[in-house]
């Protein structure tokens, strides 16, 4: 029997620059499935920057705003303004009639260039924002397909620029996700399918937390900085009595500065097996995980973001998460706290509490990786998931819901 996605050609648009990359991830674990799901398909992912340079210059406000505030508060009233101007030059509805709309066709060009050149069975938007601009796009070429918006963080559609009424399907991560669009932007359940949540490292033949057992009495520490913030020198800090009977990795992304302070710290401690990082690829960093995880026991501290708390989970490592200050991702932190997976705090004060005690008696952190193990069975199945996700593209596919129409 044919699968229904062979022969076809899928186009997947992802934002590079927004979110740390974490967009961008998301969509190539998608397109990483996709191919082995259906490997007579034709998947291709596309950055969205060069096919709408706006949202280049969206992007690198966004990273202004996260990175350069001084509190929480500050950086989610930063992020907010950098929408609610996109807000302004995407109003909604503009997408049911681009031709009307001069300027916005011109800057379309490049994505109509795109879909003219090898035009696609269907689209996949990873942010609502981009399933706007594919519709307006396949308008503007004539083009009748669907688009799936896939649903990688529901809390940003507290922002209407990422409403997308045009969308055939919403493929949405967990119930709590659809109960919110249905709650807060009125989306009907039968526009949305719940896949549950696709862990990029599944694709990479790693570990999970459920398959992997210990095989030694290591402890480790990994600490990841991907938007700058100088609490995570203070948690290093805080690790330092414990010397070399912890290994430590602090992973600065991108951020030589904060890497040589980390440095400096451990130089001056004379701990010879710690290191630090700044560019590490996603399989790299998978990796990493899985080890330390087989190693014995392990934490993670890093920004309270859903990819790094479900990619933790799916690994097994303990949590102590620093809050981002962005409301539309609290909802991670939420399901951290309820479902005991670690710690949740806004100070490194606070957090440090957590840890040293953590690390001072470790079954702590086995009682943390055993709620972790029952949490990944429940909600990351990558079968299941993966299932989900090829019954919701053959229902599109199969004609039944086109552009904005719903048979």
């Amino acid at each position: 029997m044919t699968h229904p996605l062979s022969g076809k050609r899928i186009l997947i648009v992802s934002m590079t620059t927004w979110g740390e990359m974490g967009n961008w991830l998301s969509g190539k674990g998608l397109a990483g499935a996709l191919a082995r799901l259906a490997p007579h398909a034709e998947i291709e992912i596309e950055a969205a920057e060069p096919l709408i340079p706006r949202f280049a210059a969206t992007g690198a406000a966004i990273k202004e705003a996260t990175t350069a505030s001084g509190s929480p508060e500050e950086r989610f009233a930063r992020y907010s303004e950098v929408l609610r101007g996109l807000e302004a030059v995407l109003p909604p509805g503009i997408e049911t009639d681009p031709g009307a709309h001069p300027s916005l066709a011109a800057e379309l060009e490049p994505l109509c260039a795109r879909l003219r050149a090898k035009p696609p069975d269907l689209v996949i938007g990873t942010k609502g924002v981009i399933c706007r601009i594919l519709a307006a796009a396949l308008r503007l070429e004539g083009l009748d397909r669907p688009i799936i918006n896939y649903v990688t963080n529901h809390g940003h559609f507290q922002f209407a620029v990422h409403d997308c009424p045009d969308a055939a399907l919403h493929l949405v991560r967990f119930p709590e996700g659809a109960e919110y669009l249905r709650r807060e932007r009125g989306w009907s359940p039968q526009s949305m399918r719940v896949i549950g949540y696709l862990i990029a490292a599944q694709q990479l033949g790693t570990i999970a937390a459920t398959e992997a057992i210990p095989s030694g009495d290591a402890r480790s520490l990994i600490i990841v900085s991907n938007r700058g913030g100088r609490e995570y020198l203070d948690v290093l800090r805080a690790m330092l009595p414990y010397g070399e009977s912890v290994e430590v990795t602090f992973i600065a992304i991108n951020d030589e500065a904060l890497s040589a302070a980390a440095q400096e710290e451990i130089s001056r401690a004379g701990i010879s097996n710690w290191r630090t990082v700044t560019k590490l690829a996603q399989a790299e960093f998978f990796q990493l995980l899985a080890q330390a995880r087989s190693r014995g026991v392990c934490a993670l501290v890093t920004k309270g973001s859903p990819n790094s708390i479900f990619e933790a989970a799916y690994f097994g490592l303990p949590m102590f998460l620093f809050r981002t200050g962005l409301p539309m991702e609290e909802w991670g932190s939420e399901i951290v706290i309820r479902e005991g997976l670690g710690f949740v705090e806004e100070t490194a004060a606070e957090l440090n509490a957590h840890l040293t005690r953590a690390f001072a008696h470790p079954a702590e952190l086995e009682e943390i990786r055993a709620k972790e193990i029952a949490f990944a069975k429940q909600y990351l199945d990558q079968k299941e998931t993966i299932s989900r996700i090829e019954l919701a593209l053959a229902e599109v596919l199969g004609g039944r819901r086109r552009l904005g129409v719903t048979e």
